[in-house]
């Protein structure tokens, strides 16, 4: 139902992690060369400015992107699923879990790519890392809610 505040915070969940899919969220420009290494959560994307030429490397990265593809599809049954209160908190709960993950595994991927390409240089995180942890402090917040309501209506069955 559109008209409960839970619903908000999860379409908030669904609009963070959409953020997360469409920013970067670990950048590193290269000291002398000018080459920069851009972390999403698809691929690595390696710039060469004199060269023209970009290469973009996917495999662990694009795990990532998956994890966000699915938090997003579980936020959204979690709204569609409004009449089974308690099946919201599990799957609240799973999507809790599922973007702790994901914030994990993209700062290790940033970590590794930092040690591995350009050592000497440190790399900046960007907006994009923080998109999960505003997502999972929405989802927090939907679940206190969602709780609530379940107190409440097992109260008012405790009166009849």
């Amino acid at each position: 139902m559109i008209q409960r505040i839970q619903t908000v915070f999860l379409v908030l969940v669904i609009a963070g992690m959409v953020a997360y899919l469409l920013l970067p969220y670990w950048i590193k420009p290269g000291p002398i060369s000018g080459a920069e290494l851009t972390c999403t959560p698809l691929y690595l994307k390696q710039a060469m400015p004199g060269q023209n030429e970009i290469s973009k490397i996917y495999m662990p990265y694009i795990l990532c992107g998956a994890g966000a593809l699915i938090a997003i599809a579980v936020a959204s049954i979690e709204i569609s699923g409004y009449k089974n209160r308690m099946t919201q908190i599990k799957l609240g709960l799973f999507n809790s879990i599922l973007m702790s993950l994901i914030l994990f595994f993209s700062a290790w991927l940033a970590m590794k790519t930092q040690k591995n390409f350009m050592a000497g240089n440190p790399g900046t995180f960007k907006a994009g890392l923080f998109a999960p942890v505003i997502s999972m402090i929405f989802n927090t917040l939907a679940n206190r809610y969602i709780k609530k309501d379940e107190d409440l209506v097992r109260s008012a069955d405790r009166i009849r």
